[in-house]
């Protein structure tokens, strides 16, 4: 199974960019900080399309909010693709271990 982890999944870009990489047949994580109510409509939109996904709540401004989620859902290889669709506000990179850089 492909799987595709987007950041800022619960609106604008990010639920269009969660919306194609469904299309391209990923299992979407979408991520989202707040607004679960959002991130739902997006894994609703992609059910309805007939692909598959699930909510992955984290703080991608927090290095620990984000390894605390990833060694969470990963029990074997990560994601095939990650998207950031939201806008990260602070001096560096997210480090992703064996995630894989991707954009969209």
């Amino acid at each position: 199974m492909k799987i595709a982890l987007v950041t800022g999944g619960s609106r604008g870009i990010g639920r269009a960019i969660c919306l194609k990489m469904s299309e391209m047949d990923y299992h979407v994580l979408i991520n989202y900080v707040s607004g679960e109510a959002a991130a739902r409509e997006t894994l609703d939109l992609i059910n309805q399309k007939g692909g598959t996904g699930e909510l992955m709540p984290f703080d991608v401004s927090r290095q620990e909010s984000i390894e605390q989620a990833l060694r969470h859902h990963f029990h074997g290889p990560a994601a095939d693709k990650n998207v950031h669709g939201a806008r990260l506000a602070f001096d560096g990179t997210i480090n992703l271990n064996e995630c894989q850089l991707a954009c969209a």
